[in-house]
């Protein structure tokens, strides 16, 4: 069977889209495939492009986001080599929801939509190995809300250099894959606030020299990772995490003053995490910004956040 660039057919079997297909299948899917190599920066597809296409990404990184009203990219998460993705675009919306771009050097294997349309009319095997895929993909999405629910920034770095560290035990040392900016970002929290985290891991043998991260014990940062987060609070983290005793904002914002007084007077107002606590949230797909839900006995308290509050305002 002819695999596109010379492609070694044992190392395709390792992506979880083409797992358990037979030759046949695997040779359909194939057809009009082609390798296409990306320099750093180089943009696949842009937000809103006609999804005549999807990727296979072999090795590299690849960042998906979303071009926000004032131009700002919301990074919904950063493809590993590997993964598929943008094949949910050809049967949805038929275009690109996100924008797609490499972060440094990527290579990646380009599957039309024609030739994958084809292949799975007319083998449904096609069809299960993609759903397996989606299941791998929704399971990863569960993760990261959980992380963001119920794990505090330093225990989301934590989990970030485990899961890249290679091994289970003892000291390793870790290369960032990318910059520390698109790090905080992958991790849902402010650059400011990744230095932060970073700092509070010292005390858990964590240390930092440009991009390149050492590791006592991973054992013991793994222990940290899975550790009850003591704070109920959504995004609260830990009193010693940042070293400041206190969540990643400065407490003074108006939004959190309004937000305590809620809470104060028994109301419930559903604040973001103070990685990202403006006026919108985005879920998890990046898809539609959300506007806050408050309700509406909280709506007095959130109205009057200056000095010269009322008694009867609360």
């Amino acid at each position: 069977m002819a695999v596109p660039g010379g492609l070694d057919l044992h190392s395709l079997r390792t992506i979880p889209l083409f797992q358990g297909l037979e030759d046949r299948a695997l040779r359909a899917l194939l057809t009009d495939a082609s390798l296409k190599r990306a320099e750093d920066g180089t943009v696949l597809f842009i937000q809103g492009d006609e999804a005549d296409r999807f990727y296979v990404l072999l090795d590299g990184w690849v960042k998906l986001y979303r071009v926000t009203d004032d131009g700002a990219q919301a990074i919904v998460t950063v493809v590993a080599p590997g993964e598929t993705f943008a094949e949910a675009a050809m049967f949805a919306s038929a275009r690109f929801p996100v924008c797609a771009e490499a972060v440094g050097e990527a290579l990646t294997l380009v599957l039309t939509k024609r030739a994958f349309t084809a292949a799975l009319t007319a083998d449904p095997q096609i069809a299960l190995a993609m759903l397996a895929a989606f299941s791998l993909r929704l399971r990863h999405m569960v993760e990261t809300i959980e992380q963001l629910q119920v794990r505090s920034t330093p225990q989301r770095l934590a989990d970030f250099l485990v899961r890249h560290c290679g091994t289970s035990s003892g000291p390793a040392s870790v290369d960032l894959p990318f910059s520390k900016v698109l790090v905080a970002q992958r991790l849902g929290m402010r650059p400011e606030t990744l230095s932060r985290a970073l700092a509070s891991l010292r005390a858990r043998g964590v240390v930092v020299a440009g991009n390149r991260v050492t590791i006592a014990d991973v054992g013991r940062l793994r222990a940290f990772r899975d550790a009850p987060n003591r704070t109920s609070a959504v995004g609260a983290t830990d009193p010693g995490d940042c070293g400041h005793g206190k969540n990643d904002h400065d407490g003074t914002d108006p939004l959190d003053q309004a937000k305590r007084l809620a809470e104060e007077n028994g109301c419930c107002a559903n604040t973001e995490d103070g990685d990202q606590r403006e006026g919108e949230r985005r879920d998890i797909y990046g898809d539609v910004p959300q506007r806050r839900q408050i309700e509406p006995e909280c709506q007095g308290v959130l109205d009057n956040t200056g000095d010269s509050r009322k008694p009867e305002d609360l």
